[in-house]
């Protein structure tokens, strides 16, 4: 028997949104005579199994070749199972009557976030890091000028906004008219949206946007207002400077959040600084990595009575900046400075610390940039 490879994530999502339409209580009629499930008035809907799932998958004229169902059906019944486990089916048990395997019967449920709808991150949590890891990827773009030293890491908020650190803005001394390196990252490849080459280099279109108040209590530049600027940038071209993904969305970390962050840390030995997901297990060749951290502390705050949060996920120069993803998609935070005692002369390492989501669409309210970011409201 051929052992088939590992499914992938274009495979789980192709699957996972098969099934969110297969699986809808208010059933296609004709389908649902096909699998004897015809609906009779005054009497509820009967839900399909998994084995009807996989008999549509299979003669699906699209989706036949690229599932492969029956060979798969394993699988196929893991992320139904992994679906369920998100909210986004409902298990109806066993089908007591068939004979056949594969009998556990499904709903749809409607539970999700119109926020998320636009796009395909709403399913983050039943295909799993790979959608995030490809979505956020493409997202996050350096902040760098060309051949000069020093990098750091931004969020992409639409065609010409990236929101980054303000010491990032300070440190690499960004002003209009400079250029900016883009992220040159390849589309990914569960993209729905339209996906443009973008130029190289982008031009600063006017001094970046951050908070400098003076009068704020604090000696560094950290604890004068919040770490976030904005940069806006223009191409030298009619296209756009950067690719946007829709279907965006922040929101507040919680204590049972994961925390993917993403980011262009600079390694040793390597030519070019590359787009990392913090490291432990390779998931991409192209110098890619991944690391499930967790959110240890989702309030904490400074002296200064900022609000940030705490996560285990190891940043590190150059990470400043980038998104922190948790595991349903959504953004919960930017990468703010590590934390050091810096009485401890042995450097004890330091707590990795977050900008929480709340906190980011307030300041961007406050600087008439709220249109660039959505807070989640769990409006359905």
């Amino acid at each position: 028997m051929t052992r088939l490879p590992p499914v992938d994530t274009r495979w789980r999502l192709a699957v996972a949104l098969a099934a969110h339409e297969f699986f809808a209580v208010q059933q296609d009629a004709a389908l649902a005579s096909r699998y004897d499930k015809a609906h009779e008035p005054g009497k509820p809907f009967l839900p399909f199994t998994v084995a009807d799932f996989a008999d549509y998958l299979s003669t699906h004229e699209q989706l036949k070749d690229v599932v492969q169902a029956w060979p798969r059906i394993t699988e196929i019944q893991r992320l139904l199972a992994d679906k369920a486990r998100a909210g986004l089916l409902y298990d109806c048990g066993r089908d007591a009557l068939s004979d056949k395997f594969y009998t556990n019967m499904y709903w749809t449920m409607g539970s999700v976030a119109k926020s998320q709808t636009n796009g395909l991150l709403w399913l983050s949590e039943a295909v799993g890091p790979g959608l995030i890891i490809e979505s956020y990827g493409a997202m996050t773009a350096p902040v760098a000028k060309p051949g000069e030293a020093g990098i750091g890491s931004g969020l992409v908020l639409d065609d010409y906004h990236i929101l980054t650190n303000r010491h990032v803005v300070k440190d690499l001394n960004i002003h209009a008219g400079d250029e900016l390196v883009t992220p040159q990252i390849p589309p990914p490849l569960v993209l729905r949206a339209p996906w443009h080459e973008i130029p190289d280099s982008v031009r600063v279109a006017r001094d970046p946007i951050f908070d400098d108040d003076e009068d704020a209590l604090g000696e560094s530049d950290d604890e004068r207002g919040l770490d976030l600027a904005v940069i806006e940038v223009e191409s030298a071209d009619d296209r756009p400077a950067l690719n946007t993904l829709p279907g965006i969305v922040w929101r507040d970390p919680e204590a049972t959040d994961s925390a993917y962050v993403f980011g262009y840390p600079q390694v040793p030995t390597l030519a070019d600084a590359y787009m990392l997901v913090h490291g432990g297990q390779v998931v991409n060749p192209r110098v890619l990595t991944f690391q499930s951290g967790e959110v240890v502390s989702p309030d904490v705050r400074s002296f200064q009575g900022q609000r940030f949060f705490l996560y285990s996920s190891t940043t590190r120069p150059g990470n400043s900046g980038g998104p922190i993803i948790a595991q349903d998609g959504r953004v919960i935070g930017i990468v703010a400075h590590t934390t050091f005692d810096k009485a401890d002369p042995q450097g004890t390492p330091g707590f990795h610390r977050g900008i929480p989501g709340g906190e980011v669409i307030e300041w961007l309210e406050a600087h008439q940039l709220g249109h660039l970011a959505l807070l989640e409201d769990w409006e359905r």
